[in-house]
Parts: structure tokens; sequence; C-alpha cells
């Protein structure tokens, strides 16, 4: 603020800092108009890769591999079926990891359809067909042992209105 030598404040000043407050103002407006109107910005983006725990300390005892039948009704013709595999080998009360494997056979839907595979309604992974079969990539697990957790596999995350269940698990085993 502007102050005359008499110590009041200059109207004219303090009409003209008030004009350009104003004036800043309106343009922080515009600009969160245009923000809501699809606008982009641009910025650096980083991500820190862990890998994998160790295996499970010599000396401890570990898992198994544990296995998990996947059924479907009949789907466009076909009966689908699958396996869900729990590789338990590194990993104990210890320390290690887990990992899972899925596979799938007679999806009756196009080369390239993307199916959707959930543990415990989580997505871990995708499987790409190709002549009615698909292989999702392996999901480390990290510390986790499976017991009587599902696999299922969709045609979409179940947040989709469209999903549709292709294949169910019953438990590990």
């Amino acid at each position: 603020m502007v102050r005359a030598a008499s110590g009041r404040l200059d109207a004219a000043a303090v009409g003209a800092a008030a004009r350009r407050a104003s004036r800043h103002r309106d343009v922080d407006v515009y600009r969160d108009r245009d923000r809501r109107r699809g606008a982009t910005a641009t910025g650096t983006f980083s991500l820190t890769v862990t890998g994998p725990p160790p295996p499970t300390p010599p000396g401890c005892q570990t898992g198994g591999t544990l296995t998990e039948t996947l059924f479907g009704p009949a789907f466009n013709g076909q009966t689908p079926d699958g396996l869900a595999t729990a590789d338990e080998t590194q990993f104990s009360g210890c320390g290690g990891f887990s990992i899972l494997s899925v596979q799938v056979n007679n999806v009756n839907l196009p080369d390239g359809t993307q199916l959707w595979v959930t543990l415990d309604f989580g997505a871990v992974g995708t499987i790409t067909l190709t002549g009615g079969a698909g292989t999702m990539a392996d999901y480390n697990m990290g510390r986790f042992g499976v017991s009587r957790d599902q696999v299922r596999v969709y045609s979409a995350l179940p947040d989709v209105s469209t999903f549709q269940q292709i294949l169910i698990g019953g438990f590990f085993s």
C-alpha cells in the first residue's frame, strides 16, 4: 500500500492496487475454468522399482507348489477350464516370496482378447488369448501364502458394468 506523506492511504494507489488484484484474480478464474475444460499440463515423473524379496533363508521349512483348478459354465459353445499355480517353494515363516501363475484353455473368444485375473477380488494380471488359450505373466505375491484364496478370470474388471466371469477356482490344495 502507498501512504501519502501525511500518513493517510493514497486513494489512487489503493484503487490501482485493487484493480491489479482484481485482474489477477480474474486470470486465475479463467485458468481454473480452462483446466476444467480439458487443458493439459506436463510434469516430471519418477518411480523407484524394488526387486522381489530374497528367497527364504536356508534351514527354514518352505511351502510347496499348490494348484487350484479353474472351471466355468459353457461360454460361446465351449466349456473353458484353467489352472492356477502358487509356487511357495521360496516362501516360509522366515521370509521369502510366492509366485502365482494362471493359464486358461477352451475360452471361445477372438485372438487378442484380454482377460483379467483376480486373486480374492484384487487384480493380479491379464491373459491375452491366442487360439482360445493363454497364460498370465508370473505374479510375485511377496510374503503371502495362499490357502482358501480364490482365483477368478473375467472379461473385464468387475467394476465395469459389462464384465462377465469366465472362470473361477475352488481353493488351493
